[in-house]
């Protein structure tokens, strides 16, 4: 009679594909005491040492940043994390988000861009659309943009040149409206106002 054969089957283990693939690990970008520009996209970026200017032309990247004296954004679908900035904040790109301590300068030049201070920022401006800067102190502001909002706590000075912005502050010095439809809540104080533009609705504790 003739053997039969014998069959040996090897048992092999099935590994999830993420067992497989290496380990993603974040991005650390050490300034070293200079200027750094991060441009990894898609990315969770970290950035160490002791900066001056930081520019991000990364996108779709969340970000977290010591204090620089100065910060440049291009990039677009950012979420960034900042520590103070002793200079000027620049933010272009789109649909980006931006907390931070506090900035000497502030420009709003892309769309969709949400900035928000906990502490104070001496001058801001607003070229874009679709954008909201918030602050306990805005010394001077001015928004050239539609459909933006401001919100501080205090200022000196808010110049709105555009249409159809929404500005509130607790407590506001002067303000001049000159572009239509937009609107100005003062909650307490005097505030010195000019309006000049069309379809404006403007609310303050006391006109001086």
């Amino acid at each position: 009679m003739r053997a039969r054969p014998t069959i040996l089957f090897l048992a092999t283990a099935v590994l999830p594909l993420a067992a497989l693939a290496p380990a993603h690990a974040d991005v650390v970008v050490d300034c070293g005491g200079g200027a750094v520009t991060i441009d990894q996209s898609v990315e969770i970026v970290t950035v160490t040492g002791t900066c001056t200017e930081i520019t991000i032309t990364a996108s779709n990247s969340s970000v977290s940043l010591p204090d620089a004296t100065m910060l440049t954004v291009t990039g677009s679908n950012l979420d960034i994390t900042s520590g103070t900035v002793a200079g000027a904040v620049n933010l272009g790109g789109g649909n980006n988000i931006l907390p931070s301590p506090s900035a000497e300068t502030v420009q709003i030049t892309g769309a969709n861009i949400s900035a928000a201070f906990t502490g104070d920022v001496s001058t801001a401006t607003i070229k874009s659309g679709n954008s909201s800067i918030k602050a306990a102190d805005l010394g001077t502001t001015t928004v050239k943009g539609a459909n933006n909002a401001v919100v501080a706590s205090s200022g000196q000075t808010l110049v709105i040149r555009g249409a159809n912005n929404a500005a509130r502050y607790a407590t506001l010095a002067r303000a001049k409206v000159i572009g239509p439809n937009n609107s100005l809540t003062v909650k307490k104080g005097r505030t010195k106002v000019v309006v000049r533009g069309a379809n404006n609705t403007v609310r303050v504790k006391k006109r001086i």
